[in-house]
């Protein structure tokens, strides 16, 4: 499955790739129909895999965490992938976070965050930044 592609899809036409899948909201056709929510979530049983799709179910937002053996569903990319190799891959980024340590909210190390036809946005999990945590593929509509 080509992850990237599936960004702006509507989600019925692809649902099938995604396999077994839970939707937040039990009410989706109510709530759709009332307009009560802007965005739902998708996600695969597995959890390496979760979507956010707008009121029209066009997938907006893809969220990647990582399998049982450290692999992303986005290849080449696993934990043991580190922001050297993000940056030798993608080039400067057109926005970074570093390391912040903080004993009240919780520490945070770093992103790296790039603007191609998608935003890619690579969230690391040690101090030293040497392995991902997860990876979020954005529409550039979307995008924060």
């Amino acid at each position: 499955m080509d992850i990237e592609k599936l960004i702006g899809k509507v989600f019925d036409e692809v649902a099938e790739q995604i396999g077994p899948f839970e939707i937040e909201n039990n009410a989706w056709e109510l709530e759709l129909d009332e307009g009560a929510e802007e965005s739902f979530y998708v996600t695969t049983q597995s959890g390496e895999l979760e979507l956010k799709l707008n009121k029209d179910k066009i997938i907006q937002t893809i969220f990647l965490r990582p399998d049982a053996e450290g692999k992303f569903l986005l290849e080449p990319y696993q934990t043991e992938t580190g922001r050297g190799e993000i940056r030798k891959a993608f080039g400067k980024p057109d926005a970074s976070g570093e390391v912040i340590l903080d004993k009240m909210f919780g520490d945070t190390y770093g992103y790296d965050r790039y603007q191609k036809e998608i935003v890619y946005h690579f969230e690391y999990q040690n101090i030293k930044q040497s392995q991902l945590k997860m990876i979020t593929l954005m529409s550039l509509k979307s995008a924060p």
